[in-house]
């Protein structure tokens, strides 16, 4: 399988994952190329996200799936993302807020895709960017303009200024 597999302290790739990855891994974070990324290489190891580059099918999705706790954190044609069920982003903020005695509804959350869907769905203050998908802009008490476009820096300002209310 053309997939990344990262647990809390290795990254496992094959050669030509690595060769078409988009984001740079340095040698201090890959701790093991394999030729063959399969799921009995991994079955006794602590997985939490899986990346697919590639050449994957529904079947291959659902076995990790079953065999590694996960959920889709992004599908489409040429890629996927899995992450452990309850390593998301709406657990993430749910935490973050409990532990500093926040409430979710006095929280600012930016995002632009369907693994912010967790924390949209939260009921905060949803600030989505404009690139988002449909799916993701239901979740949207605003609209900001896309990243390359410093969408979120100009949205925290006019949050400061009290110009975007909850």
């Amino acid at each position: 399988m053309n997939a990344i597999f990262k647990s809390v302290d290795h990254i496992y790739a094959n050669r030509e994952v690595i060769k078409n990855f988009v984001y740079p891994i340095s040698k201090d974070e890959m701790v093991s190329f394999t030729e063959n990324c399969s799921i009995d290489l991994f079955r006794k190891q602590k997985i939490y996200k899986i990346l697919g580059l590639y050449n994957h099918n529904e079947m291959e999705l659902n076995e990790l799936i079953d065999n590694f706790d996960m959920t889709k954190a992004f599908y489409a044609g040429k890629g996927f993302e899995l992450t452990h069920h309850s390593a998301n982003k709406g657990n993430a903020i749910k935490l973050y807020c409990l532990k500093n005695n926040i409430s979710i509804k006095d929280s600012y959350m930016f995002g632009d895709d369907v693994n912010d869907e967790t924390m949209f769905s939260l009921g905060g203050n949803n600030m989505v960017m404009e690139n988002a998908s449909e799916t993701i802009k239901k979740y949207a008490t605003a609209i900001c303009e896309r990243c390359e476009n410093d969408g979120v820096g100009k949205m925290i300002e006019k949050i400061v200024k009290g110009e975007i209310y909850d």
